[in-house]
């Protein structure tokens, strides 16, 4: 968990690598009040699940007010000043050497792939709206009245 302030011209990358696998895997971003940030409009939260590992073993998230047209994108909503957390779920305790270890780069936005293996994917506008979509729906079936 750790809080950051980034300029709009500004991406945080975070790589995180787990020797085993977890169950499950949650990153989030939140605001200074640790209130989850708008998920249903922006992608601005992740699971494994939904960014999976890449060619060099480890999982990258990209944060940043501004699209990087990358996979693992996290989107600040606007915010300049954010909060993010991050679980680890395992089927078994893991030893300590087999603990994820997690690094952050800052970097401006434009300048995002320099730190990303160079067969990272990129997600184009019209697939970046797909998955908007799909979280709308989503948050609708959540959080339905009854």
């Amino acid at each position: 968990a750790g809080t950051f302030e980034l300029a709009p011209d500004e991406a945080l990358v975070v790589r995180v690598e787990s020797p085993i696998e977890p169950h499950y895997l949650g990153f989030q971003l939140a605001n200074l009040w640790g209130e989850s940030l708008d998920q249903a409009n922006y992608v601005s939260s992740a699971t494994g699940s939904q960014n999976p590992v890449a060619s060099d073993g480890a999982r990258y998230y990209v944060v940043s007010a501004g699209d990087p047209g990358t996979a693992g994108w996290l989107d600040t909503t606007g915010l300049d000043k954010v909060t993010m957390s991050m679980r680890f779920i395992f089927r078994e305790a893991p030893a300590r050497d087999e603990m994820p270890s997690i690094k952050t780069f800052a970097t401006r936005l434009d300048d995002v792939r320099s730190v990303l293996p160079e067969d990272f994917p990129s997600v184009a506008p019209a697939e970046r709206r797909r998955q908007v979509d799909g979280r709308q729906r989503h948050i609708q079936r959540r959080w339905r009245q009854y």
